[in-house]
């Protein structure tokens, strides 16, 4: 009876793996490639119950190893670091709960009683894996998990494992009652080192986590104020196209008025009409009038050092705290980047291709210089600065796409790819 319930057992926990690793990865259990994979897991617990039967001790935990693995491969047709790192945790996590219920309900140790609490631990593992895995379906959590850092995984496994021992040395005999009480606090010294340690190293992460959440406040503020400022360029930009587009009616009314004899009305006239703003028309039509008004900009701010171009287009349904953040941090880059060289001219270049949106921003730089990945900054305040790439590279993410940059024979090319959605 007590071979069935480990069978059983190890059936049970190979689900909870399955279903705590898919929730992870945000991927639905696939039935057909479940059966098959607790086919293989189910063969393995047979073979451990066989080797238990006739005291092969070596071989249960490699017959065990080799099944998971060969489990996830059918599962995901792939293995992850994150899929072993999952099943382990949670295999001592049962043990370690399943052995201390065990030794306070059953103190002989009976192996059927044994066999029966993992089997409930199990079950109610099961049933929480459900339960996170419903949860994660419908929540993202990646992010927040791929934050985290490696080392306090690594540290909660290790702390798992010390809890697992401690658990063991306390529930069995051992001949020397002063081996075992220092064994004990060695191990209990250990643990509670290791929380001390993810204790602060979560806080840590907290913080810096804080912290970049209002660096990224702050960017998007500034970003916002760039938003009503080209905007208001871009009104501003609208009314001067309809005067020049009206200028004609003007000049026919102060020449009627003239005729009239009217000086003093067209004299009024005119003064009205020299009130109106001077405004830079704006020479780019993407197809986007918020691009439009960010390109004029800085090419207003380059001057006479140089001139932007454009070719291509840009969606005019693009979002514009995104399209700000890629065209106003990269063209301020080339734009600083020709004001340190005497002058230079920039090109941009935007199209659709195969459901993608690629920019190209391309301005001169250092002939020597020559790489393929994002540089540091070279301004004095590094913390506080190379912040708009991040901030575009992010963007780039969040739309299934990428940055990536090319320096060589004097010209630095940005390329963004977006998913078009």
């Amino acid at each position: 009876m007590a071979y069935i319930l480990n069978i059983a057992s190890i059936l049970i926990f190979w689900w909870s793996a399955v279903l705590i690793t898919s929730a992870v990865d945000r991927e639905r259990v696939s039935h057909k490639r479940l059966a098959a994979s607790s086919a293989v897991v189910t063969a393995a617990a047979v073979l451990i119950v066989y080797c238990q039967l006739n005291s092969f001790d070596k071989i249960p935990m490699a017959a065990m190893m080799l099944a998971i693995i060969l489990g996830f491969l059918i599962q995901y047709k792939k293995v992850k670091l994150m899929h072993l790192y999952t099943a382990l945790v949670a295999d001592i996590s049962v043990t370690f709960f399943s052995a201390n219920i065990d030794a306070v309900i059953d103190p002989d140790r009976d192996y059927t009683c044994k066999s029966a609490v993992t089997l409930g631990t199990r079950l109610v593992f099961f049933i929480a894996a459900v339960f996170i895995n419903r949860y994660f379906q419908k929540h993202s959590y990646q992010s927040v998990l791929a934050n985290i850092p490696k080392r306090i995984y690594v540290l909660i496994a290790a702390n798992l494992f010390c809890c697992s021992f401690i658990t063991a040395v306390n529930n069995y005999d051992i001949p020397s009652a002063r081996t075992k009480a220092l064994a004990l606090d060695v191990l209990i010294m250990i643990s509670v080192i290791l929380n001390i340690t993810v204790t602060v190293s979560l806080i840590f992460n907290v913080l810096a986590s804080r912290h970049s959440q209002d660096i990224v406040n702050l960017l998007d503020s500034q970003i916002n104020l760039q938003i009503s400022h080209y905007e208001h360029l871009d009104r501003l930009n609208a009314d001067m196209r309809r005067f020049r587009h009206d200028y004609i009616n003007h000049l026919h009314s102060v020449l009627s008025l003239i005729k009239m004899n009217e000086e003093g009305d067209a004299e009024n006239y005119i003064e009205n009409l020299l009130k109106i703003e001077d405004t830079p028309v704006m020479a780019y039509h993407t197809g986007n009038h918020l691009a439009d008004a960010i390109l004029s900009d800085k090419s207003e701010k380059l001057g006479s050092l140089g001139k932007i171009s454009f070719e291509g287009m840009i969606p005019s349904e693009f979002d514009n705290v995104e399209l700000c953040t890629i065209l106003s941090n990269s063209l301020d880059n080339a734009v600083e980047a020709c004001t340190k060289l005497g002058g230079g001219d920039i090109s941009v270049r935007s199209g659709l291709s195969h459901g993608y949106l690629l920019i190209k921003i391309a301005n001169p730089t250092d002939k020597n210089a020559r790489y393929d990945t994002i540089p540091p900054t070279s301004k004095a305040d590094p913390e506080n600065h190379g912040l708009g790439l991040l901030s575009i590279e992010q963007v780039a993410r969040k739309h299934e796409g990428k940055v990536t940059v090319n320096c060589a024979d004097g010209v630095f090319e940005l390329s963004v790819l977006l998913k078009n959605e």
